[in-house]
């Protein structure tokens, strides 16, 4: 009897060990990802929920395309002015464009290091096209508002910053070239080099 009960009790003992084993590397899995919970779609392989319409100094997640490093982005502040020193934005519209600066923070939780030039700039949209953000509706980069340009002059350029090795940040400015003037714009991650979809929306009385 006492035989039995030894080895009930050392069979429970196991069961509590594995279950406890499991339960360790479930916790590991989930706190090596360093996105917050509630925007994980799916684990393995990884995918980021869209994250729309965030606001200034708010912080959204992507993937890149090129080296699917996780990347932690968060909008600083915004500018919006017609030149740049003597720069002026060149476009179809030149006379009627505007350039809008976003100084950005990217933290990079990934494997790979990103190049000085390694961060792909995001786009611009009218604030009245949201819609087509979230539902695929651009059928080519000319419907957009303006583009990344990254062929602009600007201190504390973020293609000018020292490479972001895995654990660390950088912060820099980002010129977009839009094509005209809007009331309200979105600055958007995700058209093209981006897994998912990142913006921020914003008023122009918002910029600096």
């Amino acid at each position: 009897m006492c035989k039995k009960f030894r080895f009930i009790l050392l069979l429970i003992i196991g069961i509590t060990m594995l279950a406890a084993c499991g339960a360790d590397e479930n916790d590991e899995e989930a706190e090596s990802i360093p996105v917050p919970e509630e925007l994980v779609e799916r684990e393995d392989p990884l995918r980021i929920k869209d994250q729309l319409g965030l606001s200034i100094g708010e912080t959204g997640w992507v993937i890149d395309w090129a080296n699917r490093n996780i990347l932690e982005i968060t909008l600083n502040s915004v500018e919006i002015t017609p030149e740049i020193g003597d720069q002026r934005p060149l476009g179809h519209n030149s006379e009627d464009n505007v350039f809008v600066i976003g100084n950005f923070t990217m933290k990079n939780h990934g494997e790979v290091g990103i190049p000085g030039q390694g961060f792909a700039y995001p786009d611009i949209v009218a604030g009245e096209d949201r819609d087509k953000i979230e539902n695929d509706g651009f059928a080519n980069a000319g419907e957009l508002l303006g583009r990344g340009d990254t062929s602009i002059v600007i201190d504390e350029a973020m293609n000018k910053q020292p490479p972001t090795e895995p654990g660390e940040e950088r912060t820099g400015n980002v010129v977009l070239n839009a094509d005209y003037e809007v009331d309200t714009y979105i600055i958007y991650f995700g058209f093209e080099d981006y897994e998912s979809k990142l913006t921020w929306e914003f008023d122009a009385t918002e910029a600096n």
